[in-house]
Formats: C-alpha cells, sequence, structure tokens
C-alpha cells in the first residue's frame, strides 16, 4: 500500500500528476492547473483515506468544518477533480464513485520528497513569499497556501497567530513590486477599500510592509468562489439568484461611490460569491480612482492615456483614456447584469478589444431573454449606454433590480432623470415657459 507516509497537505503524486496543495496546483505534462480551495480540500481527504471509501460525513467534518452543506457542493467538486485529472465516472481512472457511501481514488498515492517549505527565518524579502511552497510565518500570519493571482496583486491564505482568525494576504506581483507607481497604486488601495464599511465590500484589515519595503494588505478572507467560477459552472444562474446578485455588487458600489472612490475595476473576477450565505463581496480596489473631495486631490497615479482593467467589462470612456467616473463602474455592473440574465455577452464577436464598447450597440436584453421584467431589462440597458450621464446611478440599479422602483421611475431614457430632475419639474418648467410666452405675446 503506497499511502504517503507525511501528511498529504505537503504534497503528494497521484499517477502521473504532481499535487501541491499548499499551491493549490496539480502538475503533469508540464501542464499546471490551479484548483479552487474546496476542490483542493477534497482530494486531500481523498488522499488521506486512500485506499479505503472517503464517507460523505468524513468530508462534511473536515472540509467543511461540520457546517451544513449540500450533497450537489461534494459532487460538484468531485467533478470539477474529475474534468481537471481527464478522468470520467462511467470509466474512472483516478475516482470512483462507491453508492451511497462516498468515493475514493483508485491510484496509488505516493509521498512527495520532503518538502521545499521555506523557514520562517527565509520571509525577508517578497521573492519568499511569492516562491514559497508550505508553511511561511511573519508579522503574526501563517501564511498556509496561494488563493490566486490577480492584474496586480498574489494573494495567499493565512492566519493571523493571535486572533485565530483567517485571513487574505495580498503582495504585488514580483515583476512589478519594486515599481514606485504600482506600489503607490497598491497602497491606495488599502486606504480606499478601509474607508468602505459594507458588508457587500471586503474589508481590509490593515497594511504591512516586508523588511525589503514590499507593501501587503491583510484582509478579509471569503470562503467561496469567484461569479467567474459561478457563471461558469452548468446550467448558468437562476433568475432570481442574478438578480440578487447584481443587487448587491450595486449597493456595494453605491457605497465606494458615497465615498467618491472609482472602482474601475468590475468585473466577474472580482466578486467573491460566500458559500455559506451566497452574499455577492466586491473586493479588489487595486486600480481605483479616487475623485477630487473638498481640498483633497488624490494623487492621479494612472499615466495620461494609460487603460486599466479588463477589455471585456471596460467603459467606453476608460476604453479612450478620460478619466473614469462612478458611471463608468455602472457600464461594467451593466455587462455582468446583462451576461448573468442571459448567459450571453451584449455585443456580437465576442473578443478582448474594446471596440464594441466604442462602435457597436448590444442588443436588447428584452429579445434575449424574454421572461424577464421590463424594468430590470430597461434599467441594465440603460447601464450600457455609451454616454456616461445617460446612465443610472447605484442606487437606481438596486431601486429597479430589487422592485423598488415603479416601472418609468428612476429608469426613464431622459438624461435629465440621472442627472437628478423628475419628470415632474420638467413638466413645471415646461408649463411656466408656456406661461410666460403668454404673457410675453399678451403685452405686445
Amino acid at each position: 500500500m503506497n499511502t504517503p507516509s507525511t501528511d498529504p497537505r505537503q504534497g503528494f503524486r497521484l499517477g502521473d500528476w504532481q499535487v501541491r496543495p499548499t499551491a493549490g496546483e496539480l502538475i503533469g505534462d508540464g501542464v499546471v492547473r490551479h484548483l479552487e480551495p474546496k476542490v483542493m480540500d477534497v482530494l486531500v481527504e481523498l488522499a488521506r483515506a486512500y485506499p479505503e471509501v472517503l464517507e460523505r460525513d468524513d468530508v462534511i467534518r473536515t472540509v467543511w468544518n461540520d457546517r451544513p452543506t449540500s450533497d450537489d457542493a461534494l459532487a460538484r467538486c468531485v467533478a470539477i477533480l474529475r474534468k481537471e485529472l481527464g478522468d470520467t465516472p462511467s470509466k474512472p481512472r483516478f475516482i470512483q464513485t462507491v453508492p451511497k457511501r462516498g468515493y475514493r481514488l483508485i491510484v496509488p498515492v505516493e509521498a512527495e520528497s520532503p518538502s521545499r517549505s521555506a523557514p520562517a527565518s527565509a520571509a525577508h524579502d517578497h521573492a519568499a513569499v511569492e516562491a514559497w511552497s508550505g508553511p511561511l510565518d511573519f508579522d503574526n500570519l501563517k501564511v498556509t497556501r496561494l488563493l490566486g493571482r490577480g492584474s496586480m496583486g498574489i494573494v495567499h491564505l493565512a492566519q493571523e497567530t493571535n486572533l485565530k482568525r483567517l485571513v487574505a494576504i495580498k503582495t504585488l506581483h514580483g515583476i512589478i513590486a519594486g515599481d514606485e507607481r504600482a506600489e503607490r497604486r497598491f497602497r491606495r488601495e488599502a486606504s480606499a477599500a478601509a474607508r468602505i464599511d459594507h458588508p457587500n465590500v471586503a474589508s481590509v484589515y490593515r497594511l504591512g510592509e516586508l523588511p525589503d519595503r514590499t507593501p501587503y494588505i491583510v484582509m478579509q478572507y471569503v470562503r467561496g468562489r469567484t461569479l467567474t467560477a459561478l457563471m461558469a459552472s452548468s446550467g448558468g444562474v437562476a433568475q432570481e439568484t442574478a438578480k440578487s446578485i447584481i443587487g448587491q455588487v450595486s449597493q456595494a458600489l453605491a457605497a465606494a461611490h458615497r465615498e467618491r472612490i472609482v472602482h474601475r475595476d468590475v468585473k466577474p473576477g472580482n466578486v467573491l460569491i460566500e458559500d455559506e450565505s451566497g452574499l455577492a463581496i466586491l473586493t479588489d480596489f487595486g486600480i481605483a480612482g479616487l475623485q477630487e473631495t473638498g481640498t483633497r486631490i488624490a494623487t492621479k497615479l494612472t499615466l495620461h492615456g494609460e487603460v486599466l482593467g479588463d477589455a471585456r467589462y471596460i467603459s467606453p470612456e476608460q476604453a479612450v483614456g478620460e478619466p473614469p467616473t462612478p458611471a463608468s463602474d455602472i457600464y461594467s455592473l451593466g455587462i455582468i447584469a446583462y451576461e448573468l440574465l442571459s448567459g450571453a455577452y451584449p455585443y456580437a464577436g465576442v473578443s478582448d478589444s474594446v471596440q464594441p464598447h466604442l462602435h457597436s450597440e448590444a442588443r436588447p436584453l428584452s429579445e434575449v431573454r424574454s421572461d424577464i421584467d421590463p424594468v430590470t431589462a430597461r434599467i441594465v440597458m440603460q447601464a450600457l449606454a455609451k454616454q456616461p450621464d445617460d446612465r443610472p446611478t447605484a442606487d437606481q440599479v438596486f431601486a429597479a433590480i430589487s422592485g423598488k422602483a415603479e416601472a418609468g421611475q428612476a429608469t426613464s431614457s431622459d438624461p435629465g432623470v440621472h442627472r437628478g430632475l423628475k419628470p415632474i419639474t420638467w413638466l413645471a418648467i415646461v408649463a411656466a415657459a408656456v406661461v410666460i410666452a403668454a404673457l410675453y405675446l399678451a403685452s405686445t
């Protein structure tokens, strides 16, 4: 029996695959596949149980910490594992289903060579944090594994040793660490996000600095998956779930905009869906821009004409290098909303080009999905308006999505409504103009 003599968490081999749990990686034939934390946890427990059956109750106890969960959650993790391993349930080569009991590995689990874990003393610079492959201790933090990589930073899971709570630690990519402008933008992420106190915005706890002066952010750890992963799941997203997510993200943006913070990179990858509650949490203000507030003027880190953000979700004004505004975030939210509700991108010929945002018109959402209520369909299409002044505010999006806005109210196509003038105000102005004209004619 080739059971590993060490904890599978330290790494093991499964057939031709090398498994690195702390990094969340499957490596085989020169290909590196990244697994979600829960999926990797299930694989580790399967390895720990090998060659015996991993019972469902054991999975709930270890992976989900005895928290109530459904069979679908476990089945989903196993399905992802099979896909990444190139396995099938009908002719399993790695994972066998044992009816009414659970699952088991049918490929020998072999212990990996001694861990290359970096000693605590190695945590002296950014390279040690980025390249570690095992537990690493510094600044009252015990780093355990990689969570993911974004456009600017690398995120690791850690535990604050004094408070015994799980946190996420974000550091800059090695390729941009040391770049003064990138580091200033990164530090600003912490100060900007820390000002927003809202359940739909990832909390920032503190900002730290490694001895080589590389900054890092300690922030809320969300146990769940990105909206990107949810949208890619089989069966898509139910309409009510989609509306709930859109409403929550709009509330997060409303909270940010009240602080005069523009996110600038609203996309599915920056929205986390918590496993247990289904709460949508907006994260990554790494390229967030601050507007002028009174006499305080935020440092303009973005070079003139520099385009930041994801081309699929960028607003027209950002695409041509104009300063972003809260309306820019609304446009990006509009694309997410369109995709969530219809399962399709709003523009034909999906690509990474910004051209559709500048020159193409989105197909009306009501034509793609006829069962969507008119108020929701209308507010989504208004969010995709080419001109920023024609888009609704985040509060108006939430009101329409949540059913708190009547049809036509706060969703009018009249740009004046979005600038704060109600229809009745326009009528009063017109009536006054008519009266003045009549008096003038009568006096001549």
